[in-house]
């Protein structure tokens, strides 16, 4: 299970483990503006997640930090089923998409021995990437576009209307995993900052093939990464009281945990 709040580096690693024979899926919904490179996100979870956060009448994109998910029985049926069909393919496979975070503890419920990548990024660059889309997708929509409204469609995005949404969301997904990973088994979970993404690739399949019993061919993790479509620069972000010290919180607890399970799965020694 790959975990990880959307603009977070999760596609990036996806991509990486594909390339490297790690089943992700027949079939990933399609590429946009967004991640020309594609999301590697399977059509059969992110469908399922969808439809029980839009039965609720939420958004399936940025869940905030006070709504609920409530799962009933037939979803946990089919989920048994998504699971099943999935088995029956392939012996060692995986999926990623972002809404997992907020159904951590079904899957966790119905997975025995279930491992774990968790990656998280700075709240800033994320809210900054989810700006940056939004306007490229407008731009797209305009199809011809005079450089007075790029500029109002920037500015519309940089509003807190915009930026609170973004960091609420962030703040929803990675409470999540931060609370999944004060109770789960060390020794199942990776846990990475995306800016160490390619740094600690070659210790995370190290630990992968030897320690978790996955047969993943070696790749370059250069590859598949380009420098220039994982932009760290952050211009100044405004948001409400008290959400930016509330985040800033949970990254410095993510970091914390990033060097204890890095010790615990001896990935520092890899």
């Amino acid at each position: 299970m790959i975990l990880g709040m959307h603009r977070s580096g999760t596609s990036l690693l996806a991509n990486w483990l594909s390339n490297c024979g790690l089943d992700l899926g027949e079939q990933f919904i399609s590429t946009d503006v967004g991640n020309t490179e594609g999301y590697f996100e399977d059509d059969l979870f992110v469908e399922f997640h969808r439809k029980i956060i839009q039965n609720l009448g939420l958004s399936s994109d940025y869940l905030l930090s006070n709504e609920s998910i409530k799962i009933t029985e037939t979803d946990k049926q089919t989920a048994i089923q998504i699971l099943k069909q999935r088995n029956s393919k392939s012996n060692q496979w995986a999926w990623k998409d972002p809404r997992t975070c907020l159904f951590i503890n079904l899957w966790d419920q119905l997975i025995s021995d279930l491992k774990v990548i968790a990656v998280f990024r700075h709240f800033d660059e994320v809210v900054y990437s989810l700006i940056r889309r939004k306007v490229k997708a407008e731009k797209k929509r305009r199809n011809v576009i005079l450089g007075s409204l790029n500029v109002l469609t920037k500015k519309k995005y940089f509003n807190k209307k915009y930026t609170d949404l973004f960091i609420k969301s962030w703040i929803r997904h990675n409470q999540e995993i931060l609370n999944y990973l004060n109770h789960c088994s060390e020794k199942n979970v990776i846990v990475l900052n995306s800016k160490d993404l390619e740094q600690k690739s070659k210790s995370v399949h190290l630990y992968l093939n030897e320690k978790e019993g996955f047969d993943l061919k070696s790749l370059p993790f250069e590859s598949v990464f380009q420098k220039s479509l994982m932009k760290d620069e952050t211009p100044d972000l405004i948001y409400s009281n008290g959400l930016r010290e509330k985040a800033e919180t949970i990254f410095e607890e993510l970091t914390k945990k990033a060097l204890l399970f890095e010790r615990a799965t001896s990935i520092e020694r890899l």
